[in-house]
């Protein structure tokens, strides 16, 4: 697995005016591979992790997964190859309030490959972890917004992916939660998962193998 990111440039445009979020970014991404992206708030780093993993499309440049060229595919398309390929925690959570934490976590893996009962114990063995397991049974709109966090890491985890996309997972955690992640991270890591992150933290940016710091929409160094 191979991911190149070519000369990818990202500019919101309105009426009055417009802004380039990422400005012509080149990376190799293979397989096993655990990189993170640091730098300040508005540096281009949510607007990279989005394009990687299909969600925005570049305004110029091409974003391959091995041959498949995300850029140029139908949002049909791009639904189907996120849902086979990758996995995302996004910086704020994702939750259906109606549902309760274990149908949250599992719900998407029955438009993946179906629930079996594999899944479910692994899930159970999470939401204990996460220090969730006596509110398996309630409803999302009555965690607070740390556990709504863990609800959204343990959807991703559990529905697994070649890819694990993370922008910054550690918001809202406490130290302990933020331990038990990261060395899942490196379990999953060595497991042969390619994992990209965006993260201020930096004790979880040292777990990856790349560091790159980003300032105004591009890569201006490399420090790991």
């Amino acid at each position: 697995m191979n991911i190149k990111v070519i000369g990818v440039t990202k500019t919101f445009k309105s009426l009055s005016n417009s802004f380039t979020a990422c400005d012509d970014i080149s990376l190799d991404i293979n397989k096993g591979d655990f990189i993170a992206f640091t730098g300040h708030t508005g540096s281009g780093k949510s607007t990279l992790l989005s394009m990687i993993g299909g969600i925005l499309s570049p305004t110029k440049g091409n974003v391959f997964y091995n041959s498949y060229k995300l850029s140029n595919a139908s949002e049909s398309d791009l639904a189907a190859f996120r849902r086979k390929y990758f996995s995302f925690i996004f910086q704020h959570p994702v939750v259906i309030p109606s549902m309760s934490v274990m149908d949250n976590i599992l719900m998407p893996l029955a438009f993946k490959d179906g629930i079996n009962e594999v899944m479910i114990e692994q899930t159970k063995k999470y939401i204990e972890l996460f220090g969730l397991k006596a509110k398996s049974n309630t409803r999302a709109s009555n965690l607070s917004g740390g556990e709504m966090k863990k609800v959204s890491i343990l959807r991703a985890l559990s529905y697994g992916g070649e890819v694990l996309i993370a922008d910054e997972p550690t918001n809202d955690l406490d130290p302990e939660t933020i331990a038990i992640l990261t060395d899942i991270f490196s379990t999953l890591n060595k497991m042969g998962v390619t994992i990209i992150m965006v993260t201020h933290a930096h004790a979880v940016a040292t777990q990856a193998r790349t560091v790159y710091e980003m300032k105004s929409g591009k890569i201006t160094r490399t420090l790991k």
